[in-house]
């Protein structure tokens, strides 16, 4: 195991030998069953690779995001999720809303932003509220890509209300409103 550990530390993968049951099986199966280690060093290392690979389950990348985004997986995890178009991905992300992790929250508003549903506007309008700053644009940006006619009134007061927020909050409602004005206008 040590071996493996240090080729793993090195970003090296090792060669088994070709009797072995363990040889007949996928790359994504090997990194799978490195993932479910219990050694969590071992699980980290896997996981490293698993969000760079396009069939990764989406499991994976969840619960990586959900218990491993914090141990410097955070930003790679987010650009995995942003890649994907899996079924369940919205209803996965509408439910990291409510998290209590701020990066939950703003990864689930970037990636519900791209879903390209309008209706999920309704679920993004309340997160520009949340305490997290990096919440609020991130839903900011997120109403932008939606651009939802039905949200305007709500981004038109939420923009009012936070006149003296972050600048980046402010800059990312005056975003959504200029989308939501760009879809009226080439209406």
């Amino acid at each position: 195991m040590r071996t493996a550990m240090r080729l793993l530390a090195q970003g090296c993968s090792w060669r088994m030998r070709p009797t072995s049951a363990k040889a007949s099986r996928s790359p994504l199966a090997n990194w799978l069953a490195l993932y479910n280690s219990a050694n969590p060093d071992v699980r980290l290392r896997a996981a490293q690779a698993l969000v760079k690979r396009p069939d990764t389950p989406l499991r994976v990348l969840l619960d990586t995001l959900d218990t491993l985004s914090h141990r410097g997986l955070g930003a790679d995890v987010c650009e995995a999720l942003l890649s994907r178009q899996d079924p369940d991905l919205y209803k996965e992300m509408v439910g990291r809303l409510e998290s209590n992790d701020h990066f939950l929250r703003e990864t689930a508003c970037k990636v519900l932003g791209r879903s390209g549903n309008p209706s999920i506007s309704a679920r993004l309008l309340p997160m520009l509220d949340d305490p997290h700053v990096a919440v609020r644009q991130a839903a900011g940006h997120a109403l932008a890509a939606l651009a939802d006619p039905a949200s305007t009134p709500e981004i038109r007061r939420r923009l009012v209300a936070h006149q003296n927020d972050n600048i980046n909050v402010v800059v990312a409602l005056q975003a959504a409103l200029n989308a939501l004005d760009s879809e009226t206008d080439s209406v």
